[in-house]
């Protein structure tokens, strides 16, 4: 290769490594104490946000009755295992890319980055199927009665059409949050909660021309607060920067996901899930 090709590849090389470098050099040389929670702060604060989509939830379907409210209380269980699954995704996310970053291995991090996220799809996908063909044989054994299961059904058909929307944020989130980035997931994740509080109201009761859904309302309140954060994420630089769609290839996806199952295997869920086996 001549040696101005070199030395353009080079130039390539360097710059793309300052567009996925961390975000600021305080990662590396900042007192630890202060920077853990500088770092933590924002993601504790974005978790808060989290947990209060589901309790307002509760707090605006429970106008509607108490069936209402003990149906959508079912759901949480559920719920709650595919935003487990999704957490077990991003950790893997996580550790990957901080590695190759760390490393210095831009196109490797741009081929993980990319691959987790269609891994996320693919999991969004497998769940909302999974769960549509499953919701009345599921909620009859956790013990849901027949008064009960036509709430379940207005629930959980919305929800597990958007399942996508509620997992892939969060491996992207553990993308920025590799690269130091902590502050946009956490903004990001309180935005989504105040617009689902926002969204509850209206979608339930209803206002003008805008018909109220009841328990539908609330989840489709929610997949839209999660899709609207998925877009938001996507507008940010460093994400953008990394997740590219060229090049990619089965032996490559294959290896990806199998270095993500790998590392999300070694690291437990939440209390509340346990972490499922990989098939590779």
């Amino acid at each position: 290769m001549p040696s101005s090709e070199r030395t353009a590849a080079h130039s390539a090389s360097v710059s793309g490594a300052n567009r996925c470098a961390p975000s600021n050099s305080i990662l590396l040389t900042g007192p630890i104490a202060s920077t853990l929670f500088n770092k933590s702060l924002p993601v504790i604060a974005g978790m808060i946000a989290m947990m209060l989509f589901n309790l307002v939830d509760a707090w605006f379907v429970s106008r509607l009755g108490t069936a209402e409210l003990a149906a959508v209380s079912f759901t949480f269980p559920v719920s709650f295992a595919a935003i487990s699954l999704a957490i077990g995704l991003g950790i893997g996310t996580s550790a990957v890319v901080g590695r190759r970053l760390g490393r210095g291995e831009v196109e490797t991090v741009r081929r993980r980055a990319t691959d987790a996220f269609l891994l996320s799809l693919l999991v969004g996908i497998i769940v909302s199927v999974a769960g549509l063909m499953t919701v009345s044989p599921l909620f009859t054994a956790l013990g849901a009665d027949q008064t009960l299961m036509p709430h379940i059904h207005a629930y959980m058909g919305v929800w597990y059409f958007g399942a996508a929307f509620v997992i892939a944020p969060r491996v992207l989130n553990s993308v920025l949050r590799a690269q130091g980035n902590t502050l946009i997931p956490g903004l990001l994740m309180g935005a989504a909660a105040l617009l689902n509080a926002l969204l509850d109201p209206l979608l339930i009761f209803g206002l003008g021309p805008v018909p109220g859904l009841g328990v539908s309302g609330a989840a489709l309140a929610t997949v839209i607060s999660w899709g609207v954060m998925t877009l938001g994420l996507f507008a940010q630089r460093d994400l953008k920067a990394l997740i590219d769609l060229r090049g990619l290839t089965f032996p490559a996806l294959m290896a990806s996901w199998t270095e993500l199952g790998k590392l999300r295997c070694q690291r437990p869920l939440p209390a509340y899930s346990r972490p499922l086996p990989w098939p590779w």
